[in-house]
């Protein structure tokens, strides 16, 4: 099975061109033979909207992005990130959400459960968790859908278990097959040995031996990363992308325009056949 990591860099509020890079993005990997792209954390609407998210018109453009993204998955499998509502009347308005498309529509969605409130993050603030993780069924795999702190919550990964519950020994107990996790994490130096391969590994080991860990996003530093590492005792690709933490410049309530032009991406699809799925 051929898998495309995508890796954009996406600025915040500019709808219309991060969609018009995903766009480019699967034509690309569509002419490697993927069949599956995953992008990554909030792709659609970019990481971290913030205050933004008080305007309803920012929500009202991000969900009219979602017929041209069904489109793009009419030939190939798509996972990207976007914002949804809550339908309860209870809790925060908006979810961080994981779609996953195909054939021309939304097939499952999965919303964020662990929301980070340490360091540089508070979407504690902005989202409401997720209630369950989502695993569904595709060519004879079982696929679990994960957001970044989803498989966060073991010992020595961060400096104490801040959750009650952990999405990753969800996935476990399903007999999950394949995992994958979008991200947005923020890089420093050495994050890439010292957190993500080691973290990786476990989720691979504690899920399945066959696991593909995916983690596509960008940090905050500006540079790009590639690894490719096998995973526990299955085969994986592992791949993170970069770029700084960019907003468009909105005039009021105004969405879809990027004063400084498109923004580009920090790279392309990263595609490999993985012999064990």
């Amino acid at each position: 099975m051929r898998i495309g990591l995508a890796q954009t860099n996406p600025l915040i509020g500019d709808f219309a061109g991060n969609v018009g890079r995903i766009g480019a993005l699967v034509q690309e990997g569509m002419r490697r033979g993927c069949e599956l792209i995953i992008f990554p954390e909030l792709s659609v609407v970019g990481y971290p909207p913030r205050d933004l998210l008080d305007r309803p018109s920012f929500y009202d453009a991000s969900l009219e992005m979602l017929p041209r993204i069904e489109r793009m998955s009419h030939d190939v499998a798509l996972v990207c990130g976007t914002i949804t509502k809550n339908p309860s009347h209870q809790g925060k308005p908006y979810r961080n959400t994981v779609l996953f498309l195909e054939g021309g529509r939304i097939v499952a969605q999965g919303h964020k459960r662990l929301l980070p409130f340490y360091d540089v993050f508070d979407e504690e603030r902005y989202f409401e968790p997720g209630e369950e993780t989502v695993i569904l069924p595709w060519r004879g795999l079982s696929l679990g859908l994960t957001v970044c702190e989803d498989i966060w919550n073991r010992e020595g990964i961060l400096p104490r278990r801040y959750y009650p519950f952990d999405p990753v020994a969800d996935l476990a107990q399903a007999n999950a097959s394949l995992v994958v996790n979008v991200a947005a994490s923020p890089y420093f130096l050495g994050k890439m040995e010292q957190v993500m391969i080691p973290l990786l590994r476990r989720v691979a080991l504690e899920v399945s031996e066959a696991s593909v860990g995916g983690l596509v996003g960008r940090n905050g530093a500006g540079k790009t990363i590639t690894l490719r590492a096998v995973m526990g005792r299955g085969p994986g690709h592992l791949c993170q992308s970069g770029g700084r933490e960019r907003r468009a410049r909105l005039p009021g309530p105004q969405y879809g325009r990027n004063p400084r032009g498109g923004g580009g991406l920090s790279s392309g699809i990263v595609s490999r056949r993985s012999r064990g799925v």
